[in-house]
Formats: structure tokens, sequence, C-alpha cells
């Protein structure tokens, strides 16, 4: 990775939004792994969403919100099997534009700027389209 990328990243990577969560839910796992993330410690979210992900490795918010952390925990070669996995699921996502803008970021932090560019150019994130255009000139 270049210093420039790596500039490129650093102005651009902010971690996703977190879900917000309501105590008492029945669905406390999740709930702890969320808390975690928007209290930014990666690390422990990292751990939590993981051992989710062992029961249900098929779901895309698991798997994304998995992804953006370890991006967040430096992380990066480790983020992206998580985001290629809900870039590449054919099950409708709202998220999906976000984890192809995730992917490219992890992409460029690993200095693969052809990968970076292709899921910039998948993604309908205003950002996605600017970084594109640093990374086009």
């Amino acid at each position: 990775s270049t210093p420039q990328n790596e500039k490129i990243y650093a102005n651009y990577f902010k971690p996703a939004q977190g879900l917000s969560i309501t105590k008492g839910g029945n669905n406390d796992k999740f709930d702890d792994a969320m808390a975690n993330y928007n209290l930014g410690d990666y690390k422990t979210a990292i751990d939590e969403l993981k051992t989710l992900a062992k029961e249900k490795t098929e779901n895309d918010t698991l798997n994304y919100y998995l992804g953006v952390a370890c991006l967040a925990n430096k992380k990066e070669a480790v983020a992206i099997p998580y985001l290629e996995h809900v870039v590449q699921s054919e099950k409708p996502f709202s998220l999906r534009s976000d984890a192809y803008y995730y992917l490219a970021l992890s992409y460029l932090k690993k200095g693969n700027i052809e990968l970076a560019k292709k899921n910039l150019a998948k993604s309908n994130n205003d950002t996605a389209k600017e970084v594109l255009l640093k990374l086009t000139y």
C-alpha cells in the first residue's frame, strides 16, 4: 500500500453506524455484540459476532458488521472474506452498497487498487464515488 492509498483510506474509513439496540430484547447475544461495537470495543464485538456467525454463517448482517469491525480493528485481511460474503449473497440486503464500499476500502488498504475500484464502482454510496475519483486520477 502506498502513502497515497494510506492517506485516502485514513480520510475515508469511518466505522459504519451500529444498529440501535433495545435491552431486554430476545436477541441478547447480538445486542451485546452491537453494544460493544457501538462503544468502539471492536475486539470484543468481533469475538461475540464470530460466535454468532458460527451458527448463522449466511447472515448478511453478522458478516457485514464483522467485516467492518475487523477493518476498525486494523485487520483488513480478515475483513475481506466477511464483506465478500455479503456482496456475493443473493438475498436482499439494505447495506449491500455499503458492504461494497467497505470491501473496496479493505482492498485499498491491502494495496489492491484494481479490486478497490471494481467494488467502489458497484457501490451507489456518494462517498464511494468520491473515493473512486481519487483513485482514478
